[in-house]
């Protein structure tokens, strides 16, 4: 089982790059650039669920992975937590918690165009609900996602998500 959900989160990231690599430094104005978007966000919101169906299998579902446990400490534990939080909020809420911010691509080309395709990082805690809407239960969850994942490039986080699975699945 564990196998099938690691090959599942590789694909979704694999999927991520190549859609941002796809579109880095091109045009992203009006639908297009929102469908792009949506296309970012659709294939992190699948990294972050299927990191929270493996974290699920082998925090205790149905028995716990020898060591998982003790080696989802502090900073793992809010990057596994913020991934919970991206999922649930993607899922029940439909909320698309990755910003594309435009930018300037290098090597530049003139004329200039500030429109294009830039950076996609995870939405600043003042796009998220407000705290006391949240739902039962996420408080923690949110916390994890503000302190791991608010603001920060999105690849690097799911990066990360990619690494500790392919670590502990090894």
């Amino acid at each position: 089982m564990a196998e099938t959900g690691l090959w599942l989160l590789r694909d979704a990231h694999d999927q991520w790059r190549a859609t941002y690599e796809d579109v880095a430094g091109g045009r992203g104005d009006g639908e297009h650039h929102r469908q792009v978007a949506l296309r970012l966000h659709q294939h992190a919101a699948a990294v972050a669920t299927w990191a929270r169906a493996l974290d699920d299998l082998c925090g205790g579902d149905p028995g716990p992975m020898p060591g998982y446990r003790v080696d989802r400490t502090d900073s793992s534990g809010e990057l596994l937590d913020g991934a919970r939080y991206v999922c649930n909020r993607s899922v029940h809420q439909l909320l698309n918690l990755t910003q594309s911010i435009g930018g300037i691509s290098y090597p530049r080309s003139y004329p200039r165009r500030y429109d294009e395709v830039g950076i996609v990082n995870w939405a600043q805690e003042r796009y998220l609900p407000r705290a006391e809407t949240e739902r039962p239960g996420q408080a923690a969850l949110r916390a994890a996602y503000v302190a791991r994942y608010a603001g920060q490039p999105v690849f690097e986080t799911l990066a990360e998500l990619r690494k500790w699975f392919d670590w502990k699945l090894r």
